[in-house]
């Protein structure tokens, strides 16, 4: 039988219990974290933008990395996120309408996943709110949403993610290295300069609550949508820097670069919000040694958007 812990009103201590608890009684999830603490992992430094990368190396996650959208699409698998499948060790904390599941395949020193109770498909909209309720909830954190298409492994159940805020380092610096957009309220979007990252994104540096939703759809209704989706490609990450909450935006052109697979001269790397922050998850040793400088660029470069494309965006946002 599954315990879960009803409480509207969870501090972020309970959390860390959470986490402990789960440690001691969940051997599958002990042993996962001590292949992480254990795993190779190497610092990539771009020599053309102020970008940090790191590499490394966890074959657990290889479930997630060869995830077949189709067969998702199809409901031929079961949703791994649902109660009826999940393993009978995992617990929770029940959170508004959302159920906060520890990660058993982390890529952090802490990794949650934010589910939310019914079963319906991976769209941020209006929880975006939610995004940055939770950056108070586990301390020190970064928050992120996969778009459906741009690395959610289940791309058929709403849920968020939480990893230790060092993931969001690239998205911490001063505010001076970004170009200002519209203000909004108390509140401003900012796009990063162009030596400053290898890809365009938005910055919403949040001062007040209600700032937040006028802005996202300020944002959204800059970028291009998916043909028949309700929303553009994107990964969205939300983190504390100081006063303010942060929120990045990162539109995508394609979910997988076009080398992606298992085949000679292929990788099986599925960027999604994690490696677009600059953390790269392998799952084959070939694959590990191969990463570097240039062939991340590439990656960034088939599923991001350069400044260059980015300046589309930036142009119907001021118009």
């Amino acid at each position: 039988m599954q315990i879960g812990v009803n409480n509207s009103n969870i501090k972020p201590e309970d959390t860390i219990d959470l986490f402990d608890e789960q440690l001691e009684e969940w051997q599958l999830f002990s042993n996962n974290y001590d292949e992480y603490n254990d795993a190779p992992c190497e610092r990539i430094l771009c020599g053309n933008v102020f970008w940090e990368i790191d590499k490394i190396l966890l074959n657990y996650r290889k479930k997630s990395i060869t995830a077949d959208l189709k067969t998702i699409e199809e409901g031929k698998r079961a949703c791994f996120l649902c109660p009826a499948s999940r393993p009978a060790e995992q617990r929770w904390l029940e959170w508004r309408d959302y159920e906060i599941l520890v990660n058993p395949y982390p890529v952090s020193p802490i990794h949650f996943t934010v589910a939310c109770r019914m079963h319906v498909p991976q769209e941020l909209g209006d929880r975006i709110m939610d995004m940055s309720k939770l950056t108070d909830l586990v301390e020190e954190s970064c928050v992120f949403y996969n778009g459906a298409k741009c690395g959610a492994s289940a791309p058929d159940h709403m849920h968020f993610q939480i990893v230790d805020e060092f993931h969001a380092r690239n998205f911490m610096i001063s505010l001076e290295y970004f170009h200002k957009g519209p203000r909004i309220g108390e509140s401003r979007i900012y796009m990063p300069h162009r030596n400053m990252s290898p890809f365009g994104y938005y910055l919403m540096d949040i001062r007040s609550e209600k700032d937040i939703l006028p802005m996202y759809r300020t944002i959204i209704g800059s970028l291009n949508p998916d043909d028949g989706a309700s929303e553009p490609m994107m990964n969205v990450l939300a983190f504390k820097a100081g006063d303010s909450t942060r929120i990045a935006v990162i539109p995508r052109k394609k979910h997988r670069p076009s080398f992606y697979g298992a085949g000679t001269g292929q990788m099986l790397v599925s960027p999604a919000s994690v490696e677009m922050m600059g953390t790269f998850i392998t799952s084959r040793e070939e694959d590990f040694e191969r990463l570097n400088e240039n062939v991340i660029l590439r990656i960034y470069n088939e599923v991001g958007y350069s400044h260059e494309e980015f300046q589309v965006f930036i142009n119907r946002l001021q118009s």
